[in-house]
Order: structure tokens, then C-alpha cells, then sequence
């Protein structure tokens, strides 16, 4: 087989940069791992290539493999031709077991678009076991990863694509943090992306159905109309307790809040869209709005739970969030005199870890216990609120009751 390439020498070495079809690679290149000489196969890696290749397929783009040859070659004409045998991995195995595989699961028209994407190689001739290992350390010691925070940003991904588009459009490029995970001012734009991917692959089964492989997504108005509704929404909120100069702003930049409401949107999206009645872009931007409407409000009693990025975080939020949302149908004047009772009850469903959880029947009863207080707020702000033993299984009518006893008996006695 004949490989387009240029000749150069390297040291001792004579090297070829060149390019390799997808369709070739399986024939060309050993794709079995020789722990003796690259390490092994992380097969979660290879499951993220092949998933980007196959969302970009003749727009991917790799940085060159790197390879060894021991085998009979001729070149002429700029091209190297391998008589016999096939050449080794120095650096990329992970790149050509991804190809193989989509190689080795492609056929008709998919093969057929295969024939037209190329892979940079570069290949080294003659290569000691010795100098093959060595280089291979060299290159993956020495190599520095650059921050997914940075890279993301450089990336054809659908979800950059849209998360750049947005961030342009609305003219917020100074309201972003580009370079770290964390800040205490501006949104993480990785935050930002990470978000938009969780709602594209919720929204993937519909959109596929919907568009055909050749339409390019982020070009599609409507569909980038469902990500800019979402994003406005988050934007606009934090906006507002920025102006109302709220110490708990610093929370809603957060990647924990920006995901505790992404994966609350999600799911309401999966139990739409499982539903066999008509749906549209248009239906799924509505029902992300309502969502958002209802889910980002201002925090009428402070959130005190855990903070630290992981699933358990995202749900505590998601759940405070969703009892807060019940908070607001009362008006300010309504809840002030009796949000001391109503906070220490609420306060009772964070567990050990300070994760706040409740079940759905839980939930039920905070709903009614505010319900409660405030149609009883007369007498409840009669309470001495502070020295009142609450827990879960507090009844704001055993409270009253309890008052109403002690009243008599203050009655009888004087």
C-alpha cells in the first residue's frame, strides 16, 4: 500500500510526514497494544473519539500519530509504499483504535465518506526497541495537558459552537472567566459549555428525528433559540441579584448551581419528550422557560447546605431550590414575621452530610407546614418562635394548642 508523504532525516533516522485514509488504517498500522511498548488501552478514551469523530466525521481533526516502521518500504515520487508487514504505534493508540473500530462498524455510505478522511502520521524508520520505548516516554512524560477550561474553548463541539455563538451575540465576553474553573465574579465559561452539552444530549433523540445528518445544528435558528432561552435565563437571573447586591450571588456563578438547574431542566425534558403527544422546538423552549420561571427566584430563606461538586450537591440544590420556589407564592409582608418558625423547620431536612433531601410525601409536609403557619400567622407570631422545640414532625396545631393550655393555665393560676 502507497502512503502520500514527505522524506526528512532525523538523526540517524529517516522519517516521512504523510497522511493515511481511515479506510487504510486497519491495514497499514498493528492496532493490537504492546504494553512493552505503549501503555494500555483506556477504552473510556477511545469511546470519546469515536463519538467525536462520529459527530464530525470529515471535519475531525487529529494532530499526527506517530509510528515506527520495521518493514520493506520503497519511496519514489513522494510516495512511501509498504511491501510487507505493518507499522507500530509510538504515539496514538488510542486515536487508531478509535478509527478501527468506526472502520470495522461502517458500511454503505458511511464507509463511503470514510474514504475521504485523512490522518496525519508520522513515521520514523528503523527504530531500535531500545529508541521506540524511549521516545514514547518522552513525548508522554514531557507532554503538557492544556486545561479542559482552555481547551474546550478551542473545540469544533456542538456545545462550543453554540456557547461562543451566545456569548458573541449577547456581547457578554467580559461577564465570562475564560481561564479558571472557579471565580468569585464572572460565569466559567467550561460551566457555560458543560450545561449546553447535558442539553443537547437530553434533546439528541428528538433533534436527530427531527433534522437530517447533514444539517448543521448550530446553524438551525429554532434549535439555537431552545440553548439561548436557557442561558438567557441563568444570565439575566444572576444579573438581578447582582443589582439587588445579594451576598448569596457568588452561589449562582457557581458550577454546582449552574448544574443543580441544568439537571433539573434535563429532567423535564425526558418526561416531555417521552410523551407520544406532538412536540416542537417551540413547545421544548416554552417548557425550559416555565421551568427557569419557577425554579429561579429570589432565595427568600438562605441556602446553608453542601457546596463541594458532586451528584449529591446537585440535588441538594435542585431540592432547596424547588422548596424556595414555594416560599415565593407568598408575598414578603406575609412570610417576615413568621420566617423564623418556617426557617428552623425547613432547616430540619439537611441530613448529617448538610445535604438538603427530603421524600415526595416530605415535601408535602413543608408545603403544608408554610401553608399552615401562614394561615394561623396571627397566633404563630404570638409564639416565642426561638424557644420552640421543631422538628419534622412538628404541627403548627399541636404549637397553637400547646399555647392555647398554657394560656388556661396561666388563666386558672392567676
Amino acid at each position: 500500500m502507497k502512503i502520500n508523504a514527505l522524506k526528512y532525516e532525523w538523526q540517524e533516522y529517516t522519517c516521512y510526514i504523510g497522511i493515511i485514509n481511515y479506510i487504510d488504517v486497519l491495514n497499514l498500522i498493528n492496532v493490537d497494544s504492546d504494553l512493552s511498548m505503549n501503555r494500555e488501552i483506556n477504552s473510556s478514551n477511545v469511546k470519546e473519539i469515536i463519538k467525536y469523530i462520529k459527530s464530525e466525521l470529515e471535519g475531525s481533526f487529529f494532530p499526527p500519530v506517530i509510528l515506527s516502521c520495521n518493514v520493506q518500504t520503497e519511496f519514489d515520487s513522494n510516495q512511501l509504499k509498504i511491501l510487507d508487514g505493518q507499522l507500530t504505534i509510538i504515539d496514538g493508540q488510542h486515536r487508531i483504535k478509535a478509527i478501527g473500530e468506526i472502520i470495522e462498524e461502517s458500511e454503505g455510505d458511511k464507509r463511503q465518506k470514510l474514504n475521504k478522511v485523512v490522518l496525519p502520521v508520522l513515521i520514523i524508520e528503523g527504530l531500535e526497541s531500545s529508541k521506540h520505548r524511549e521516545l514514547f516516554n518522552m513525548i508522554n512524560d514531557n507532554a503538557k495537558t492544556v486545561d479542559s477550561n482552555i481547551s474546550v474553548r478551542f473545540s469544533s463541539t456542538l456545545e462550543n459552537i453554540l456557547g461562543l455563538k451566545y456569548v458573541k451575540m449577547k456581547g457578554i465576553k467580559s461577564e465570562i472567566e475564560w481561564e479558571v474553573k472557579q471565580s468569585k465574579s464572572k460565569v466559567v465559561y467550561l460551566h457555560i459549555v458543560e450545561s449546553i452539552k447535558d442539553l443537547t444530549s437530553t434533546l439528541s433523540e428528538f433533534t436527530e428525528s427531527l433534522y437530517s445528518q447533514e444539517t448543521l445544528l448550530y446553524d438551525q435558528e429554532d434549535y439555537y433559540l431552545v440553548i439561548e432561552s436557557f442561558l438567557d435565563s441563568i444570565f439575566e437571573y444572576i444579573l438581578k441579584e447582582r443589582e439587588l447586591d445579594n451576598p448569596k450571588e457568588n452561589l449562582f456563578k457557581k458550577k454546582v448551581f449552574i448544574r443543580a438547574v441544568t439537571d433539573e431542566v434535563c429532567e423535564k425534558l425526558k418526561l416531555f419528550l417521552q410523551r407520544e403527544d406532538e412536540k416542537d422546538l417551540g413547545l421544548i423552549k416554552a417548557l425550559i422557560e416555565e421551568t427557569l420561571s419557577t425554579l429561579l427566584k429570589e432565595f427568600v430563606i438562605s441556602y446553608r447546605g453542601v457546596k463541594t461538586v458532586k451528584e449529591s450537591t446537585y440535588i441538594s440544590i435542585r431540592k432547596f431550590l424547588r422548596v424556595n420556589s414555594t416560599l415565593t407564592e407568598y408575598t414578603h409582608e406575609e412570610l417576615e414575621p413568621i420566617l423564623p418558625i418556617i426557617t428552623r423547620f425547613v432547616e430540619q431536612y439537611y441530613n448529617r452530610e448538610n445535604e438538603f433531601t427530603y421524600s415526595q410525601d416530605e415535601f408535602n409536609n413543608i408545603e403544608k407546614f408554610i401553608k399552615d403557619v401562614n394561615e394561623h400567622k396571627e397566633e404563630v407570631i404570638k409564639l416565642d418562635q426561638s424557644s420552640l422545640s421543631i422538628t419534622k414532625d412538628t404541627l403548627i396545631d399541636e404549637l397553637l394548642e400547646l399555647q392555647r393550655e398554657e394560656q388556661v393555665e396561666d388563666e386558672v393560676t392567676n
